[in-house]
């Protein structure tokens, strides 16, 4: 993404990116120890601060993953404000709505695990959910387009498992008129082929190149797991 311009596209696509990833680095802060109001406060002025200084579209990516471009810009920017006093840091023009960040941040860091108690791991926890996250809303939204959202809802289920208690005559009939078990097994394929594809789309904004995917794929996974 470039930020070396203000045309509307531009700035929609920063402020997507301010949106998609404002919470990994709010629960690491918030992990480092700072209180809530101190968090989303660092967590607005660091965007505005990329926002102005165009940072993003100057990323060389090849110098690493975007997650830690983006882990590290923001310790060097907590840093600075310790020199230069948070109040001068963090002023200027809203990126993401304080409101937001205090209310869904405290929701969601309550039921971060208090086991994991470095503040980088939670961040790479928190990043590697938003990816999946991120992955399950865009297909969601193409079955929608499609007003499909039923059989959506119907067999999202088997993307996280292979098989249920249920047969796929038993979803074929909640279907309805036109569903067979076999139509009910070439959807799940389908819609699982569907995740994959976008999974790795999501990954690829975020790597170099696409031969960096499947090493990012197997460190997001890792982290899920550890």
């Amino acid at each position: 993404m470039q930020q070396g311009d203000s045309s509307p596209e531009t700035r929609a696509a920063f402020e997507a990116v301010c949106k998609a990833y404002w919470y990994p680095l709010y629960a690491f802060l918030r992990r480092k120890g700072h209180r809530p109001h101190e968090a989303a406060d660092l967590t607005q002025g660091f965007f505005a601060h990329l926002a102005e200084k165009r940072t993003l579209g100057r990323a060389d990516r090849a110098r690493g993953r975007f997650r830690n471009f983006l882990l590290g810009s923001l310790k060097n920017f907590v840093r600075d404000c310790g020199r230069k006093g948070t109040g001068d840091m963090i002023d200027g023009e809203q990126v993401v709505s304080l409101g937001e960040v205090n209310a869904e941040g405290e929701i969601r860091y309550a039921h971060e695990p208090t086991d994991v108690q470095d503040p980088e791991k939670i961040f790479e926890r928190r990043w590697a959910l938003t990816i999946l996250d991120r992955v399950h809303t865009r297909l969601a939204a193409g079955y929608a387009g499609k007003g499909k959202e039923i059989v959506f809802s119907r067999l999202q289920v088997y993307l996280v498992q292979r098989t249920t208690e249920e047969s796929y005559d038993d979803v074929a009939r909640d279907l309805g008129r036109g569903w067979t078990a076999g139509a009910v097994k070439t959807e799940v394929s389908r819609m699982r082929a569907g995740w994959r594809d976008l999974f790795r789309e999501e990954i690829l904004r975020t790597v170099d190149t696409a031969g960096d995917i499947e090493d990012e794929i197997r460190h997001l996974f890792a982290v899920l797991q550890g």
